[in-house]
């Protein structure tokens, strides 16, 4: 993903041994002399403010600090030798770089107070203006979380629902129960009835969506609108850059560089279109009783033809003045329950045959 550079912002540090917060270049500590310990890093400043400063840009440029093996200290990258202790810099290892620190906030942070003597000062000051007593970071309080919305209407009324819902969920659940339950039963056939229908279908408009490179042929396109296709990294014609947000990575010198990720979003023609597709138009149908189920006729013209091809059955089974209803779309099935033949049901609660074991 393409890298953009915003700019460069000055990171800090605090050091382990005063607890004085100091600005990312200072090698030592502006307190005490110590210097800033490998391991601590570095972190965003209060205040975060783009580098306009040519010295401190120079110094962002040059790399990562190179760290004294001997005594500690940060020097510059490009040093051959300890600044604090002479020490000689064959093997030393620098500052690693490409940390994430922060995302970029430039906006103005609110001041913050000093713990001597109370005075007010600029989030950027690490000192007390005023003292020269080191301050505190300012704290950035996260934003609190969003709290449910109370139900509004009347509260009574609200009540009265819920018991209704409550009720009706206890009676589904008993039906589904009950619906469940089967027993055995016996039972003669005492009628029957069929229905059997064809889709006719014709040529119709259909409508569609789709990029208008993907449309057919004989389509019948629309209206288009602009639609963003694809991302990539490159620029393309009718392409707009996107970037997001801005973060800090450290560039182990003290400053971190400001950047943010883009891509090119490409817009093409997203289309409305018609296509002529077989669909259905209408459906013949025929109905009757007992064993003489038949097709009805499809009177086609010339650019019909035929659908889907639906059948139905019922049968009605009676066993002690009681009569028990059997569906069912299999016509090998509905042929051999003949009027009069006697079976060995499986029965639910409400009366409708589940299953056919076997004729008695």
């Amino acid at each position: 993903m393409p890298q953009e550079t915003v700019g460069y912002v000055e990171l800090e540090w605090t050091c382990k041994r005063c607890g004085t917060r100091n600005p990312g270049l200072n090698k030592v500590c502006s307190q005490c002399g110590a210097p800033m310990e490998e391991s601590q890093g570095f972190e965003a400043p209060a205040q975060q403010t783009i580098i306009t400063d040519e010295k401190k840009l120079e110094a962002a440029a040059k790399g990562p600090d190179i760290i004294c093996p001997y005594c500690g200290t940060r020097n510059a990258a490009g040093s051959t030798k300890c600044t604090q202790c002479g020490g000689d810099f064959s093997g030393a290892k620098s500052l690693e770089v490409g940390k994430v620190i922060a995302a970029v906030d430039t906006t103005a942070a609110p001041d913050v107070k000093c713990l001597v003597c109370g005075t007010m000062n600029p989030a950027a000051n690490v000192k007390c203006s005023k003292c020269n007593a080191p301050l505190p970071k300012v704290q950035v309080q996260a934003a609190p979380a969003p709290t449910a919305a109370a139900p509004s209407g009347n509260p009574g009324m609200l009540l009265v629902i819920g018991v209704v819902v409550i009720i009706g969920c206890i009676i589904g659940a008993l039906l589904l129960l009950g619906g469940g339950r089967t027993t055995e039963s016996a039972g003669v056939v005492r009628a029957s009835e069929w229905e059997r229908s064809i889709q006719i279908l014709a040529p119709v408009p259909v409508s569609f969506s789709g990029w208008e490179d993907q449309i057919p042929g004989n389509a019948r396109v629309g209206t288009c609108e602009q639609r963003i296709r694809r991302e990539q990294e490159e620029p393309a014609p009718n392409s707009e850059k996107v970037c997001g947000t801005p973060y800090l990575v450290d560039q182990g010198s003290g400053v971190a560089k400001a950047v943010q990720d883009c891509v090119y979003q490409v817009y093409e023609n997203y289309c409305q279109y018609t296509q002529m597709q077989f669909a259905p138009v209408n459906v013949v149908v025929e109905r009757g009783e007992g064993e003489s189920a038949r097709w009805p006729i499809a009177s086609l013209t010339a650019e019909q033809q035929e659908g889907q091809r639906i059948e139905r059955y019922r049968i009605i089974f009676e066993n002690d003045g009681k009569q028990y209803e059997y569906l069912t779309n299999d016509p090998r099935e509905y042929a051999a329950l003949r009027e009069g033949t006697r079976w060995k049901l499986r029965v639910n609660d409400s009366g409708q045959v589940v299953s056919i074991e076997g004729q008695e």
